[in-house]
């Protein structure tokens, strides 16, 4: 087994990490993982996957070598790259480890590389949306949602979530309330109160995404009428027949497991928009929908993904 070293440019030292990669078949993975946990604390594992379902965003792992890489703070001199070789060396394994690499990252280079995927970018009619790190001077009518994703789902470049936000801009009507579920980055409740709903909650069952949520709505200062729940559609955490609106861009799946807990939300006459469905589930989502006593069923597209705006019984 042989080393290879990647530097990765100039690092300022304070925020230097030494990024450890190395390929392993399955078998092979515990082993391997328990010796970069014992110098590095934590291991990501990242196995090969192939797509069971791209509407429910399903995935099977294949019987292919995983990555494994390990982040330790400085500069590793050679004799402690030596150590953790020797150590992997000594491993009995079912096949002999790829060359490990070493690499000097900074702690924050893959956010800094991430934000030159995420620009300004134009929804509908009027929306824009903002990364906090970029300028952008608003034209006359736009509404502009000023957005820090972090770690969540959410940041207008998919096509789930463009969809829902062209159905809102054709939905919301001032004192709306409205109720977003799996809000992520908080980026769909935003836009409601933006276009004029005067409350807002936004539900994630994940705390992080609601930690984010919470900040990006802060961000906007639209804390007035936004708030961040964690928890999830059922239950007693919202009032029957208590929103307008009940937007939930999730799967497929959760479109037909929720749909009976949506109406029981929704005021009579009120709007559902469901998102993160293909085509090859649009007849369960549907049919799903309907039984729950949802009609007026519009179905739009982006690209492969599908979007529903439905209507509740007026009563």
């Amino acid at each position: 087994m042989s080393e290879t070293t990647a530097p990765n440019g100039p690092v300022p030292a304070d925020d230097l990490w030494t990024e450890v990669t190395v390929h392993v078949v399955p078998a092979d993975i515990e082993a391997v993982a328990d010796v970069l946990r014992a110098v590095a604390g934590s291991v990501a594992i990242e196995p090969q996957i192939r797509t069971l379902d791209s509407a429910e965003f399903a995935y099977g792992t294949l019987e292919e070598p995983a990555t494994l890489r390990a982040s330790l703070p400085g500069a590793l001199t050679p004799p402690k790259r030596q150590a953790i070789r020797q150590q992997l060396g000594a491993l009995a394994l079912e096949q002999e480890l790829s060359p490990l690499r070493f690499e000097a990252v900074a702690d924050r280079q893959w956010g800094e590389d991430w934000k030159q995927e995420f620009g300004v970018m134009h929804v509908g009619r009027r929306i824009v949306i903002r990364p906090t790190w970029e300028e952008y001077e608003r034209a006359v009518g736009e509404l502009v949602i000023t957005l820090d994703p972090g770690r969540a789902f959410g940041t207008g470049e998919h096509e789930t979530t463009r969809l829902c936000l062209q159905a809102l801009e054709r939905v919301v009507r001032p004192g709306d309330a409205v109720v977003d579920v799996g809000t992520g980055s908080g980026i769909l409740a935003i836009a409601a109160a933006r276009l004029g709903a005067s409350s807002v909650v936004a539900i994630d069952s994940d705390p992080e995404a609601v930690l984010v949520a919470q900040q990006n709505v802060e961000l906007n200062s639209v804390e007035c009428c936004v708030r961040t729940v964690e928890g999830s559609l059922g239950g007693d955490l919202l009032e029957p027949h208590s929103a307008d609106i009940v937007v939930l861009n999730i799967s497929s799946t959760a479109l037909r497991e929720l749909a009976g807990d949506v109406v029981k939300v929704l005021k009579p006459g009120g709007h559902f928009i469901g998102s993160g469905f293909i085509e090859e589930t649009r007849a369960d989502v549907q049919q799903q929908l309907l039984r729950s006593s949802l009609r007026r069923l519009g179905v739009e597209s982006d690209g492969e993904w599908l979007a529903v705006v439905a209507s509740a019984p007026a009563g």
